[in-house]
């Protein structure tokens, strides 16, 4: 609606100019719900009025001409209204880039956590190099040597309980 409006102005500011070197004055001021268009030294065509007040439509647009009595002054009005648009104030456009912004964090760490490798666990304490020996072997020995029918120091160990 801005834009609208800002179209019509300068639009009318260039005719006005225009008409002010042949001692015309067409003039327009912005209201809430379009514009008015003032014919300051004769009478529009169409209304028979000095003053015009256009609602900020699109059956609105269209040749007006101020009547005079040296010479007819056509203006073109043309406008554009957009039913389905949203204004973008600073705090809607802060929050979207916010948003956008968070979004997109959280998509990237859900995307590593899982593409990333599964940490493997540390056994500190658990791995055979670090027990200590239960029952020395001897030297040289890596195992201990199998003593058939004789009680070994393994049949004290306590048994399954039921």
């Amino acid at each position: 609606m801005k834009w609208v409006t800002l179209l019509l102005l300068t639009g009318l500011l260039v005719k006005q100019t225009y008409t002010n070197e042949q001692g015309t004055e067409i003039t327009g001021q912005k209201t809430v719900n379009g514009a008015k268009l003032f014919c300051t030294s004769g009478k529009w065509t169409r209304h028979s009025q000095s003053h015009l007040d256009l609602a900020n439509k699109d059956e609105k647009s269209g040749e007006y001409t101020c009547d005079t009595t040296k010479k007819n002054v056509t203006v073109f009005v043309k406008f554009r209204t957009c039913e389905d648009c949203i204004e973008l104030d600073l705090a809607s456009i802060v929050f979207i880039i916010i948003g956008n912004i968070m979004a997109t964090t959280l998509i990237g760490m859900a995307v590593y956590s899982l593409s990333a490798q599964p940490r493997t666990k540390s056994f500190s304490g658990n791995k055979a190099s670090d027990k200590k020996t239960l029952l020395y072997n001897g030297e040289g020995d890596t195992y201990q040597q199998l003593t058939a029918g004789q009680t070994s120091e393994y049949s004290a160990l306590g048994g399954r309980k039921k």
